[in-house]
């Protein structure tokens, strides 16, 4: 659904991936700082936040990729198979990293 919902709002915003993927994460920070206001979780302790190591904050700007390739991707691939090439380069990732990690 997200695939799909992404590359129809690109179309919809005039054809430009970089927009649709732009405001799709805005609306997950939108979301994500409603659920912290509502849920009001205890902070991490900045030595915590210091002492992460630097791979640990990939998730978010890899994350951000993907919103955009399915944005750029999806119309043209179709949404099956942008889903299973991304399915597919997870578990080739997750092999090697389980392999040489």
């Amino acid at each position: 659904l997200q695939a799909t919902a992404n590359g129809n709002f690109r179309k919809n915003l005039g054809d430009n991936p970089l927009f649709a993927a732009y405001f799709s994460i805005l609306g997950t920070f939108v979301t994500a700082t409603l659920a912290m206001l509502a849920l009001r979780p205890a902070a991490p302790a900045g030595s915590a936040l210091r002492e992460t190591p630097w791979w640990n904050w990939i998730g978010g700007p890899l994350g951000a990729l993907i919103v955009l390739a399915g944005a750029a991707l999806t119309a043209r691939l179709g949404a099956a198979l942008f889903i299973a090439l991304v399915v597919g380069g997870q578990l080739l990732c997750s092999l090697l990293l389980d392999h040489y990690a």
